[in-house]
Formats: C-alpha cells, sequence, structure tokens
C-alpha cells in the first residue's frame, strides 16, 4: 500500500490508555499511527513490541509547543486526544484551526461546549464520551431507550454504576485500590460537586463532602462494593429524553471503605492546586528536610494551636463520653515494634485530625475505633513519617497523585476489574413494572487479553469510533 493511500491517525498521549488503542488500530493495514508525546521514552518501549512500520512517534508538548502541534495536526486525518482532560482545550483549537475532526473519550467540557457551534459551522465532529464510563454506559443505555420508545413503554428509573478496581486477589492494600488508570485523573474526579435526580427531588453535595455520602447498592453477590455519586447526572435526564423517570442516577463503584479513606485525604487538605508554602522562590522544594511529607504535615497540621483544640474538643466531648480507651486502640496498631514514639504521635495526631472533621453519627454508624485502625493504617503504608517519603511535585494534588502512584501502582503480573451495572425500571403499555439490570464483569491481564480491562473498554469504543470517521466522514 503507498504512502498517499495511507490514513493518518494523530494519537496523543503514551499513557496507561493507549496501547490496546493503538493494536487495536493496527488492525487496519491503512491506518498509519503518529503518537505524539512528552514522554518519547514511554513511546519508544510501545513501538518495540509493535514492531510495525505503520506506527511513528514524536515528542511534543501541547501547552508550550503550539506551532508543532498545528503543523502535526494538519498533517493528520484526524486526531485521538488521549491527554488529560485539561489538555483537550489545546488540541480542540488546533483542530478548529485545520479544520480536522477530534475525537476524545472524556467528559465534555465547559470549553467543548463552548466551541460546539464553531465547530459546527467547519462541518467537524469533535466526538467526545466514547470510552468506558462515559462511553459504553451510553450505548447501553440508548438501546433500552430505543427499545422502550418502539414498545410504547416509559422508564420511570435510571441507573448507571461504573467501577476500575484491582482485582481482589491482588487488593493487598488498606486504602483498597490499586491505579488502572492515570492517578492524576481519578483524584481529578474525586473533586467534582454532585448533583442527583431521586425520587422527583434534586439531591446535592458540595465536592468537600459527597464521599460521606455512599450507598450499599449490593450491585454483585461476590463482591463488597460502596457507590458514591458521580457528577451532575440531572442533564441526563434531558440527553437521554428520560421524560417519564423520577430518578436519574450516575455514579462510581468501588470496594466499601475507599469513600472514607479519601474523604480523610480530603480533610488533610490533599486535593488542592496550591503551591506548597514551603518551596522556594523558584517553585521547587526547598533543599533539606522540607521536602518531606512528614515535615509538611508538621508545620500545616500538627504544630497548629487551632488543629490541636480541634483535637482536644474530639477527646474530651466524643472519646470520653464514649468511653473510648485512645492508649489500648494504639497498642493493637502499633504491630512494628521499631515504630518509636514520636512516629505513634505522628499518625495518631493526623488521623485524629481527620477524624474531628466528621459528624458523630457518622463515627457513631461505621464505629469510631474501626475508622481510627483504618486510617493510622492507611498513614502507616503510606509510609508518610519515613525520612524516604519525599515531596516530588510543586503543587499539593500533583505530588498526591505522585505518591499514591508509587505506593498503588498495579505490577505487570497483577490485574484489574471492570465492574458496571445499568439498572432500569420500566413501565409496560400494561401497566406492569419490569426491572432490568445489564452488568458488565470484566477482568483483565491474562492471555486471552493481555491488556487492562480499564484499558481495553476505554480504547474499543474510542477505536471504533475513529474508524466509523474514516467510512463514512473523512474519505
Amino acid at each position: 500500500m503507498d504512502s498517499k493511500s495511507k490514513k493518518k491517525i494523530l494519537v496523543l498521549g503514551s499513557g496507561m490508555m493507549v496501547e490496546p488503542l493503538i493494536d487495536l488500530l493496527l488492525k487496519r493495514p491503512e491506518n498509519h499511527i503518529i503518537i505524539g508525546t512528552n514522554m518519547l521514552q514511554a513511546f519508544k518501549q510501545i513501538s518495540s513490541k509493535k514492531n510495525n512500520q505503520n506506527l511513528s512517534g514524536v515528542e511534543i508538548d501541547v501547552v508550550k509547543d503550539n506551532n508543532a502541534l498545528d503543523n502535526l495536526v494538519n498533517q493528520s486525518d484526524i486526531v485521538i486526544s488521549y491527554l488529560p482532560p485539561v489538555l483537550h482545550e489545546y488540541v480542540a483549537k488546533s483542530c478548529l484551526k485545520n479544520s480536522k475532526n477530534m475525537v476524545t473519550t472524556s467528559y465534555i467540557s465547559d470549553y467543548m461546549k463552548k466551541i460546539n457551534n464553531e465547530a459546527q459551522q467547519k462541518n467537524l465532529i469533535f466526538m467526545n464520551e466514547i470510552g468506558l464510563d462515559p462511553g459504553i454506559d451510553h450505548l447501553i443505555t440508548h438501546k433500552v431507550i430505543n427499545d422502550c420508545e418502539r414498545k410504547g413503554a416509559k422508564i420511570l428509573h435510571y441507573e448507571s454504576w461504573c467501577g476500575a478496581l484491582c482485582s481482589p486477589e491482588f487488593l493487598n492494600n488498606p486504602l483498597l485500590y490499586k491505579f488502572s488508570w492515570s492517578p492524576r485523573g481519578a483524584l481529578n474526579a474525586l473533586r467534582n460537586n454532585v448533583r442527583q435526580l431521586i425520587g422527583d427531588k434534586k439531591v446535592e453535595f458540595s465536592n468537600k463532602d459527597f464521599l460521606m455520602h455512599t450507598t450499599n447498592k449490593k450491585f454483585h453477590p461476590c463482591f463488597n462494593f460502596e457507590g458514591y455519586y458521580n457528577r451532575d447526572s440531572l442533564h441526563y435526564k434531558e440527553l437521554y429524553n428520560l421524560k417519564d423517570a423520577h430518578t436519574v442516577i450516575r455514579g462510581t463503584i468501588r470496594f466499601q471503605g475507599f469513600s472514607f479513606v479519601f474523604q480523610s485525604f480530603k480533610c488533610l487538605g490533599l486535593f488542592g492546586d496550591e503551591i506548597f508554602k514551603h518551596l522556594d522562590k523558584e517553585g521547587t522544594p526547598s533543599q533539606g528536610k522540607n521536602k518531606l511529607w512528614k515535615d509538611y504535615f508538621y508545620k500545616e497540621i500538627i504544630c497548629k494551636r487551632e488543629n490541636e483544640n480541634k483535637i482536644n474538643e474530639l477527646k474530651s466531648n466524643y472519646l470520653a463520653k464514649k468511653n473510648i480507651k485512645l492508649e489500648e486502640i494504639l497498642l493493637s496498631e502499633k504491630k512494628d515494634a521499631k515504630q518509636n514514639y514520636e512516629e505513634t504521635n505522628f499518625y495518631t495526631h493526623l488521623t485524629l485530625f481527620v477524624l474531628a472533621h466528621f459528624e458523630e453519627e457518622y463515627l457513631e454508624k461505621f464505629g469510631f475505633v474501626t475508622l481510627f485502625k483504618k486510617f493510622y493504617s492507611v498513614l502507616q503504608f503510606l509510609e508518610l513519617f519515613s525520612e524516604n517519603t519525599l515531596i516530588k511535585q510543586n503543587k499539593i494534588l500533583d505530588a498526591f497523585a505522585q505518591l499514591l502512584e508509587e505506593r498503588l501502582k498495579m505490577e505487570e503480573w497483577e490485574r484489574d476489574l471492570v465492574f458496571m451495572q445499568n439498572e432500569f425500571i420500566i413501565q409496560n403499555e400494561d401497566g406492569k413494572l419490569l426491572n432490568k439490570k445489564y452488568d458488565l464483569v470484566v477482568f483483565g491481564g491474562h492471555n486471552k487479553m493481555p491488556y487492562s480491562a480499564t484499558s481495553l473498554l476505554v480504547s474499543l469504543p474510542c477505536a471504533t469510533a475513529t474508524q466509523v470517521f474514516y467510512i463514512f466522514l473523512v474519505f
């Protein structure tokens, strides 16, 4: 096949999700894929495994290299952005400028909504939400909606839940999680405000506390899951044309206990975009002890009088009233004989500071001792007291994401699990009610599917959509 008949696909990004996308598109010999990345070494590792002349790579920073991005986009037939969602804007601007169609798996951002008319005027399609969640959930939902419309049935209740998880046999940490996708993206998804329609009522939670409002849906008899509400689901009532629905919910699935741990991290202020206060004028960590997470927590939490007062209030008002002996709890948690008084005191202060943020009703529901032991063990697991646990990024959330990536990395021999459930309560024409549930359960990392389940299920819809562009739009 000569070079003129090749279809040039520009894929921006070389992260955890991209490899199955490349393999799926390379199944068509007419496709030539150009990977644009600021991590050229990652591309070289992928390329060495593929050994395919239809795959090439180029180093680029889409934020800094505007001219290079324009050149790449202009030379391509279609563009796929596998970059973090915040970077799609740079890609979209270039696609508009060079009149190229674009595909992403991310939620439709405010910027994408803003440029919608301009893209239409140029006869362009910027296809978003064509991955796993969002993506496959949309396809399942529209199929059911179309079937109901054809039969004259009404959808009264709709819920969509999805989780990208670690397979249970490899879940060997107290956070009950390992990353099968971008850690920064996973944490960023926990910063959204939440709005849901439940029983004809708009239910709203702020990004600060929505993780405290979990639901045990008993999604599957073999798994101990919890669910927390995801983003703003109200507009899906109109988007899906669910005019008869009194409940429209979209949520995320995790193993039970996850939400408490990550709500606790929010209490510690680890979800902020601020630059660390102890950084030097150049924006890099100062030399010496200030590079340690331990010293950051001492300065920002443990040594502050108002925080000490908050902890003492918890001790006097709750622990004393419930006759909870902190010393007895600590004896059971100090499993390592090498753990000294200072280390024990460090973890104890942080744990009590966190629990002081929770209402008494929450402490009663899940048990103070259980919650204390849980988060204390999380702090131990992260080794936050260690002289080797360093802050490696300028901004708090970036540094926290990197720390979790190091501690919660899925090894090559481990596998992930994707669980999705879409539930409908349907009223037929004769008035009878039907409850329909569609479950998707996929394990990754075995011989028949050598990818993570997450990366494959994100890539399949995206690759298919890209190929459809060629059939109906591009040529």
